[in-house]
């Protein structure tokens, strides 16, 4: 099979990938206008992405019609493309257009990276959640028809950072602001470690995850189930 590509529907900039590395992309499904999976990652030259080994998650339909819509001559059945950089949360009806450098013109994701790479099957009102390759199924949910994942439009990312403090006495019960101050003006020294850096989660991950620190999932305005209010 030969390299080939997308246009982006929100930028119309063509997706980029050197067959061993890509451009940060989603692309989604889509069968009569509705997506039926949606994969996230970087754009590996065959109308899919890595997976968080380097390898390439496959499509959940058999290649050949997976190849069967994008070539069916209606435009509400393929794959449709959308750049990280360029994403507003849109989601499309319509495939996207073949790139005619087929993705070996330059690079338009503006450098961003995917930490967390997956491929999500809808079927049947249920969302199955593929992470590391075809094979690791990472969790299954029941899901609405039009899951939390696809409906909201803002983004939600997850930062865990490591503070390593030396001192001459025991610190305490000390906020993290007083620590902080102590390292940059007082007595401690401290050294910062970024163990998870933007992880991008889901609506319903963020509200479990501001639950988890005892706060509230209307702090980002977000309902139990992870819908944005």
């Amino acid at each position: 099979m030969g390299c080939f590509s997308f246009i982006c529907k929100e930028s119309a900039l063509p997706v980029a990938s050197s067959s061993f590395d890509g451009d940060a992309v989603k692309l989604f499904l889509l069968k009569d206008g509705k997506v039926i999976e949606e994969m996230h990652g970087h754009y590996d030259s065959y109308g899919r992405v890595f997976d968080a080994k380097g390898e390439s998650f496959e499509w959940d339909m058999d290649w050949g019609l997976v190849c069967d819509l994008m070539f069916s001559g209606n435009e509400s059945s393929g794959i449709a493309a959308v750049l990280d950089k360029y994403d507003e949360g849109n989601i499309p009806t319509k495939q996207s257009e073949g790139d005619p450098e087929q993705g070996w013109g330059e690079n338009n994701g503006g450098g961003l990276k995917v930490n967390n790479p997956y491929h999500m099957v809808y079927r049947d009102d249920k969302m199955f959640i593929r992470r590391l390759s075809e094979h690791e199924l990472g969790e299954t949910t029941n899901a609405p028809q039009a899951p939390s994942a696809l409906k909201n439009k803002k983004k939600y990312f997850r930062t865990v950072i490591e503070v390593e403090v030396l001192s001459e006495a025991p610190i305490g019960d000390m906020s993290i602001g007083d620590i902080i101050h102590e390292i940059d003006h007082g007595d401690f020294s401290g050294k910062f470690d970024t163990k998870i850096q933007d992880e991008e989660l889901t609506g319903k991950a963020m509200a479990d995850a501001l639950r988890d620190q005892g706060s509230d999932p209307e702090f980002f305005q977000l309902d139990d189930e992870g819908e944005e209010i």
